[in-house]
């Protein structure tokens, strides 16, 4: 029994090992790939959509200060009470709560109906995005494809460290996807895949988008320069759901 542990526990001290030494040798390879994005001002105007249940008011104004030209901003809440505690110059509208699928995607589906962008982007209310965020997204964003980023938490070691082993899963493109909370994609690949029509039936956004995308040979790329600090969460909470979504959507990864 002893010696069995002993043997479990060497076999994963040596695998936690070399998943160290492979992250060190990796990040010349990655920096090589990732280091340089061809900054491009303007590629049409962008369409900020930000579901916003209970967060902080505060990450708002990150969105207000970003260097990217033409923008606007949609925050979409559940009522007039949470509209009424916006207190920055944004477009805020109230969801049309959808009965088939989840409060998000009913969310997002009536940002995009006041959206007049050529550009769709998908945004968290818990980032707070740098002022290149929205650029450097949008300069990865080619015809069939997906700009995605992540989130980075500071303070939670335990749910800095889940970050962290899913962010490093976004450089490989055989298992990426696009994160709902920091994806951009252009209005007319959005409708060309159909998504809004298949949004209403379900539940997970950012999962549905990248197996739909995928599955038609669209391309989903990881822009690390775009990485925004995040407001924490119940790590657990957070963990446990989004094993249960991948496991259910994106068994692969």
């Amino acid at each position: 029994m002893h010696i069995a542990l002993y043997m479990f526990l060497l076999t994963a001290a040596i695998l936690n090992f070399s998943g160290g030494v492979l992250s060190v040798i990796s990040w010349f390879f990655v920096k090589r790939k990732y280091g340089k994005i061809e900054v491009k001002k303007e590629k049409g105007k962008a369409s900020i959509i930000i579901p916003f249940k209970g967060k902080n008011h505060e990450n708002i104004k990150y969105f207000l200060n970003q260097s990217y030209g033409d923008y606007e901003v949609i925050v979409v809440v559940d009522d007039e009470e949470e509209a009424n505690k916006i207190r920055y110059d944004v477009k805020t509208i109230i969801s049309k709560k959808l009965p088939t699928c989840s409060g998000k995607i009913s969310a997002l589906l009536t940002g995009i109906e006041e959206a007049k962008g050529s550009i769709y982007v998908f945004a968290d209310g818990d980032i707070r995005p740098h002022k290149n965020w929205l650029i450097y997204l949008i300069s990865s964003l080619n015809e069939k494809t997906i700009a995605t980023s992540y989130r980075w938490y500071f303070e939670n070691a335990i749910l800095s460290v889940w970050n962290g082993a899913v962010a490093s899963i976004l450089f490989y493109n055989a298992f990426n996807f696009a994160w709902g909370g920091s994806t951009a994609i252009y209005k007319n690949d959005f409708e060309k895949l159909g998504i809004k029509e298949i949004w209403k039936n379900e539940i997970v956004d950012d999962l549905t988008l990248t197996m739909v995308a995928k599955k038609n040979g669209y391309k989903i790329n990881f822009v690390p320069q775009a990485i925004s600090e995040a407001d924490e969460e119940d790590e657990f909470k957070c963990m446990n759901k989004e094993m249960a979504w991948i496991k259910f959507y994106l068994p692969s990864l």
